[in-house]
């Protein structure tokens, strides 16, 4: 089983803010979660995908060039 972080465990590896992790669960382009009750989770295999999908080479690539 992979191991679930917290909303705070998530922000400390990624250096952003809760505000932030929320931010992009409403617009849908952050990591999947899970929503255990109230509480939310993000599985390591959907972050370490997340961080995968968000690598580039150059400043091209991110224009989708």
């Amino acid at each position: 089983m992979t191991q679930n972080l917290t909303e705070k465990e998530l922000s400390q590896v990624l250096h952003v803010s809760i505000r932030t992790l929320q931010d992009w669960r409403q617009r849908g382009c952050g990591p999947s979660y899970l929503k255990l009750g109230k509480a939310v989770r993000y599985p390591s295999d959907s972050v370490e995908a997340f961080v995968t999908k968000a690598l580039v080479t150059s400043t091209s690539m991110q224009s989708g060039q």
